[in-house]
This record gives structure tokens, sequence and C-alpha cells, in this order.
């Protein structure tokens, strides 16, 4: 329901006059109740795809500006098993992530078994790519990033082409490296890669796409979101 530019979710209303909703297949929002109560081991999707996220470990669950999930990088992930959130040929993925610790293998989001990943290498930086990589640390941020403050990383992929990150809207690096269609299923697990290399950190949205947002795309959804995480 679309009331003066805001849309009723769960009972409340939410701005949505800037939110980018074409192509849209994972929208994962730790702060509506349609997407989680505050209790239970599902976290919803509200993009109409059903691409719920099944919660392990019993990640905690803060309540607030922002809400979030922390995970206790050992433990706690969350797994999916939704087909093609994050199509072979084309996507964007995009999470309002804070690092609580720079561990190793430190997986924001990737698929269960081959395809892509997004994730930390015991560093201060983020590395994205596909399974099918020679080097898994070959496309790193050349931003890096503080402990305990929250960044909003968006990347976009598109086969045969680029594979571009941002973050807080602007745009990051950029490759060209080996960008085959990636070989998973395109499903979509968050603070994990193949039930280990855990997440030190907190999510509290996520955002996936079956194609590649524009650069002014991806600043709309950070300027759309960013009050809340006091960005």
């Amino acid at each position: 329901m679309i009331i003066q530019g805001a849309q009723l979710f769960g009972g409340i209303y939410q701005d949505q006059a800037q939110l980018v909703t074409s192509g849209l297949t994972m929208w994962l929002d730790a702060g509506n109740p349609a997407s989680y109560s505050g209790s239970g081991s599902t976290w919803y999707d509200l993009s109409g795809t059903g691409s719920n996220i099944a919660l392990i470990g019993s990640p905690a669950y803060t309540s607030g500006t922002p809400s979030y999930f922390s995970f206790n990088g050992s433990t706690q992930y969350g797994t999916g098993s939704t087909p093609n959130v994050l199509p072979n040929n084309q996507y964007t993925k995009s999470m309002w992530l804070r690092l609580s610790s720079y561990a190793y293998n430190n997986n924001v989001v990737s698929s269960y078994a081959g395809g892509h990943f997004t994730f930390g290498s015991g560093q201060n930086r983020y590395y994205s790519g596909h399974q099918d990589w020679a080097n898994y640390n070959a496309f790193p941020t050349t931003a890096t990033f503080n402990l305990n403050q929250w960044y909003y990383i968006a990347v976009t992929f598109q086969a045969y082409g680029f594979m571009k990150t941002y973050v807080n809207g602007v745009f990051d690096a950029s490759s060209s490296y080996n960008l085959n269609p990636h070989p998973g299923d395109g499903s979509t697990d968050i603070a994990s890669y193949q039930g280990g290399n855990f997440l030190n950190g907190s999510i509290g949205e996520f955002f996936c796409y079956n194609r590649p947002l524009t650069d002014a795309e991806v600043y709309q959804n950070f300027e759309s979101t960013r009050s809340k995480y006091g960005v």
C-alpha cells in the first residue's frame, strides 16, 4: 500500500520515495516488524520473492535505531535456499554492515556452494568475487573500514563487463578480472561461507537485485536508509 509516498509494512510506514525496487530479489530489514518481529529464527524477505533467511545459532538481535543482528564469528550465520537471488550473469548485493573485528575470512554474503562472495581477509578491507577466481583476494576495496562503525557496502556485477564496489553510496573500485558468469545457483547466505568463515560483526539490512544498479541508484539507496545508521 502506498500512501503519500510511504509504504505500509507490518503496521508501520516507511519512506519509499527513493528506495530502488526495480529488480529487487531480497530485502531484509531488521528494523521492520514484517521482516523480523523481534523473536524467532527466520529473517523474512520483503521483496515478494520469498527469499527468507534461516538464522542459525541464535545471532543476537538489537531493537532500536538502528535495529540489527550481531554475529559472533564462530557459530552464528544465516542461510537462504532460494535460487537466483543473485543471478549468474548480473546482480547487485548491498548491505549495512558494522565490523567487530578484522577476523580472517570475515564473510558477509555468499552463496552456499560455489558462486559469489564478499568477505574480509584479516584486514580492514573487503574483497568480492566468484569461486572460480584463481585468487580470492584479487579485488579489494580501496576504502578501509573502522571497527564498530556502520557502512553501506554495495557490489554490482555484469558478466564479461565489470564488478564494482561502492562504500556509503560512492564508487570505490572496479575490476575486470575473470568476469565469466559465476558458477553458483545464486542462493544467498549471510555471515558465512559454506557453514564456516563466520562474520564477527553486525548486519542491519540487505538489498539484492537481479541487475547491476547504476551509480545513481546505489547512491539513492544509501540516502534512503542512512539516517537510522547515523551516517
